[in-house]
């Protein structure tokens, strides 16, 4: 449960404008976690096929926590227009977070309440109406229980929050109206997370630290009258930076792909019907943090197909993985690896009263 409130304030003072947020946000989350391991009777190994004959088994349950979070924010931030090219955005946040949860199975409870104040700057730059160039510095924080806020342990309930700070510089487009272009390059630094004590075996510290850089550029809206498009890639670049209780300094991220690109594209043939065609690359990814399972890379092409029937009911139809391609594009650790879904087909149906 969750609730929010707004007020925005505008302010003209001579050749500068101010416009000032206010907000407050309150909420609480119970969760109930639990996790069921199947136990095969026979040690015969199931050979993988499309239909398999799965033996007796037995579950035992390995997982079971529950936990209480209440949150509560409050933010300022002011937009500050200096005549019709320089724009000045800063702000401040501050959240508390109070956390408890429960090991149902072991009856190991963590209690912790952590209070930070956030601040993020910009500055935008438009030499003219159509194009904005900015920067932007933010920080955030994310307490130790990690962001499912499931379990707390002794251990983490003893630490500080994981600390982010974000670095950006882009710019953005409007080459004409109803086709924006843009792009930027940025950096996320993180550190206090939980690396080993090198002076003393068994102990943790905060001294773990992982950085990414990256560029990512797009391209969305209506290319010609009859074309409208949304075109994007993603450059990552990321690696653990200082020793933590995952990986070593020098290790590659985790599920972090170095390219990416995603590509969609409706043509409207006439008033009526229209088709989409879109593909989806990703480059070779980690499965973890061990470096030792490779995800491959993997083009998706999907397509689709739209019709009005009248102004108050359209026909759509849409088609994922055209081709039926085999892919993995997640994974949870080296032998939990997801697969992609297989072909697929949609049909809806839409109507305006």
């Amino acid at each position: 449960m969750y609730g929010q409130a707004n007020l925005v304030w505008q302010v003209d003072t001579g050749p500068a404008s101010n416009t000032l947020l206010l907000g407050v946000e309150a909420g609480r989350q119970d969760t109930q976690n639990q996790r069921w391991n199947v136990n095969f009777d026979t040690t015969d190994t199931v050979t993988l096929a499309d239909v398999i004959s799965i033996p007796a088994f037995t579950t035992a349950q390995s997982r079971s926590r529950d936990s209480n979070l209440d949150t509560f924010s409050a933010y300022i931030q002011n937009q500050l227009d200096i005549g019709d090219h320089f724009e000045i955005i800063a702000g401040l946040r501050f959240d508390r977070f109070d956390l408890d949860t429960v090991d149902l199975i072991s009856g190991v409870d963590g209690s912790r309440v952590d209070e930070e104040v956030s601040p993020r700057v910009g500055l935008v730059f438009k030499p003219q109406e159509s194009l904005s160039i900015y920067a932007s510095y933010a920080e955030s924080f994310l307490p130790q229980a990690g962001d499912q806020f499931l379990l707390l342990s002794p251990t983490d309930a003893a630490f500080e929050p994981e600390a982010f700070r974000n670095y950006e510089i882009g710019v953005k487009w409007a080459a004409r109206p109803g086709l924006l272009a843009t792009a930027s390059v940025f950096r996320l630094d993180r550190d206090n997370t939980t690396a080993p004590d090198p002076a003393n075996t068994g102990l943790t510290v905060l001294t773990g630290a992982s950085r990414v850089e990256g560029f990512e550029a797009s391209i969305i809206g209506e290319i010609t009258p009859f074309w409208e498009a949304s075109l994007g890639y993603t450059y990552l670049d990321g690696e653990i930076t200082e020793t933590t209780d995952s990986a070593a300094a020098g290790t590659r991220l985790q599920q972090l792909p170095e390219h990416q690109f995603s590509a969609w594209n409706r043509f409207n043939l006439n008033e009526k019907f229209g088709i989409g065609f879109g593909v989806i690359y990703q480059d070779e990814q980690f499965a973890s943090f061990s470096n030792n399972v490779v995800l491959p890379d993997y083009w998706r092409v999907d397509t689709a197909a739209f019709y009005d029937v009248n102004e108050n009911v359209s026909l759509q139809v849409n088609i994922e993985n055209l081709f039926n391609e085999d892919y993995y594009p997640s994974a949870h650790g080296d032998n939990n690896i997801q697969p992609g879904e297989p072909f697929s087909a949609r049909f809806g149906v839409r109507v305006k009263m």
